[in-house]
């Protein structure tokens, strides 16, 4: 029991410091997304109940701070940490380059989930051109992170 409340601390702590950290790094005038990290870590060492619970505290989290309780960063997050589990069970064989480019489509898959739920709910946020440089640069800055995650040998 006390290792699944130190567990959960820890990874609560590290999603608070890397929301707070995206909203003050930009890279060309473009936020980061480096919350999907530990949601996609998460979701494909723990599971998928440990990914979506950590995906929803993400999205949770990134939509107070945007200014709405429940939004489009809930419903992406809560699905990436989903999504990372069945790759999880998809792949035998897992290296270094399947991780980075994993990581690379996940941003991209997560920003596009934020941008069509904000087109379809709210208003377009900005033209889909901007967008996808925008998504571009999140993925490719996020990409490294991947080849760090290794599958467990069973």
């Amino acid at each position: 029991m006390r290792k699944i409340v130190k567990n959960t601390i820890l990874w609560g702590s590290v999603i608070i410091c890397l929301v707070v950290i995206q909203s003050l790094l930009t890279v060309t005038s473009f936020k980061l997304n480096l919350a999907i990290l530990p949601v996609f870590y998460l979701g494909f060492k723990k599971g998928d109940l440990a990914g979506f619970s950590s995906g929803i505290g993400a999205g949770l989290l990134e939509d107070i701070l945007s200014g709405s309780i429940i939004g489009p960063s809930t419903l992406s997050k809560g699905m990436i940490g989903l999504f990372s589990h069945l790759l999880y069970e998809k792949f035998f064989v897992w290296t270094y380059l399947l991780g980075i480019v994993s990581v690379f489509l996940i941003t991209i898959v997560d920003e596009l989930i934020i941008y069509a739920s904000m087109t379809i709910f709210s208003h377009q946020p900005l033209p889909f051109s901007s967008f996808a440089t925008a998504s571009l640069i999140k993925a490719l800055v996020n990409s490294p992170f991947g080849g760090i995650i290794k599958k467990d040998e069973e």
